[in-house]
This record gives structure tokens, C-alpha cells and sequence, in this order.
């Protein structure tokens, strides 16, 4: 799988990536934007065309993926300007980890995050990075309403997803700032 991922980011192509979640009809849309050897990052879309930030998702748990179909086309008309949006990612991947790239990019912009343990399938902890290194990710839980809730000690080796800058997690991040 990792062949075909490289392949799309390569060419640039907006990817439909089904996963090893129990709905076999849902599925994430976007362009892949980095991958290592156990993790890949895409930028998303809403179905609604509009920007969904950053999903970073252990490659493991892809079934597969879809590149040139209809609901491609239906996205492209929906967001003409995605490549503008790509291009004004923020994100440095030079270390060559998806997974700690991140973590780092939502620590240094202070941003929340949602992070999915052990394939759940549910986001477990959701909040503001305070700290991060291999073994650990310290987050400020935040709960739905911006509210302080305590703090998560998270093992990096038990996270299978993380999203940066969603659109759940800016709604959060508006409330945190009200």
C-alpha cells in the first residue's frame, strides 16, 4: 500500500482512503502529503468541499483507496482551490516521522488535536499539545464546550490517528478563545 500512496502523492492526486473502520461506506477524501514507513498524512476536505485539516493515520489500517472517480470530480468543482490550501500547509515533515511532525506542529501552534488509540475507532483524547516526545504526547484535554479537562499522558506507541486543525477542532479552538 505504501507503493500506491507515494505513487498518488507523487502525482498529486486526490485520494479516497478506506480504512478498517467498521462502516464500509465511509472513507476519507483528500491528498496524501507525507508518508514514512508506518504512517501518512492528508490533507482533508469536508464532503462539503471545505478544508478539514490534517489527518495522520497508521498506513496499516488503509483496506484501499480510490484515485479518479466521480466523487473526485464532485470535489474538485466543490474546491477548485485545493492546491492553493496544500500549498499554505504549515507542516515541516523534514524529520521524516508524519506522526511526531504533527504532534510538534500542534504544540508549536498551540492548536487542538483529536487522537485515536489502539484502532478504536473514537477519538480518546482531545486537546492542546503540552508536550511531546518519542514516548510520550501530554495533552490538555479539552472538553466540547473549550473547557479545561484535565491532563492526558498518551504512549505514542498505542496512537493510530491524529487530526490537526479538523474542522471539529477549530470549532473548539474558537470556544477556547471565547
Amino acid at each position: 500500500m505504501i507503493e500506491i500512496l507515494k505513487l498518488a502523492m507523487t502525482l498529486k492526486k486526490n485520494v479516497c482512503v478506506y480504512t478498517c473502520d467498521s462502516e464500509i461506506s465511509k472513507f476519507l477524501y483528500g491528498r496524501i502529503i507525507f508518508i514514512d514507513n508506518e504512517f501518512f498524512a492528508l490533507y482533508m476536505l469536508t464532503p462539503n468541499g471545505e478544508n478539514d485539516g490534517i489527518l495522520v493515520k497508521k498506513i496499516s489500517c488503509i483496506t484501499y483507496v480510490e484515485m479518479d472517480g466521480q466523487y473526485d470530480e464532485k470535489m474538485k468543482k466543490l474546491c477548485p482551490n485545493f492546491d492553493d490550501l496544500i500549498s499554505e500547509t504549515p507542516i515541516d515533515f523534514e524529520n521524516g516521522n508524519a506522526l511526531f511532525s504533527i504532534m510538534l506542529e500542534a504544540l508549536r501552534t498551540e492548536k487542538p488535536i483529536s487522537v485515536e488509540l489502539l484502532d478504536s475507532g473514537v477519538d480518546s483524547v482531545i486537546g492542546q499539545v503540552t508536550a511531546v516526545n518519542e514516548k510520550i504526547c501530554t495533552v490538555r484535554q479539552i472538553d466540547e464546550y473549550g473547557c479545561d479537562d484535565g491532563i492526558a499522558y498518551v504512549n505514542v506507541s498505542d496512537i493510530t490517528q491524529v487530526s490537526y486543525a479538523s474542522a471539529d477542532n477549530s470549532i473548539l479552538l474558537l470556544l477556547m478563545t471565547k
